[in-house]
């Protein structure tokens, strides 16, 4: 089926707002990976961009829950 276009703007718009507000480089090939996926769930969304920025979530434990949660608050668990 793939992923709708409609989707993929609302993953580049939530990604642009990462780079905008939080100081994230998710570009290109960033952007390509997360719209590539069928479904995320929050937590491996926010995985996902914590290796694409070099990020250890251990570490950064208090950011990750940040991101997880304007995940949440845009999207649920889920899209």
């Amino acid at each position: 089926m793939g992923v709708s276009n409609n989707r993929k703007e609302e993953i580049l718009n939530f990604l642009d707002m990462l780079r905008t507000d939080m100081g994230f480089m998710i570009y290109q090939k960033g952007e390509e990976r997360m719209v590539s996926n069928e479904r995320w769930t929050a937590k491996d969304f926010v995985q996902v961009i914590f290796e694409i920025e070099n990020l250890d979530p251990e570490y950064e434990l208090k950011l990750f829950r940040e991101v997880k949660n304007k995940f949440t608050d845009r999207f649920g668990n889920y899209i």
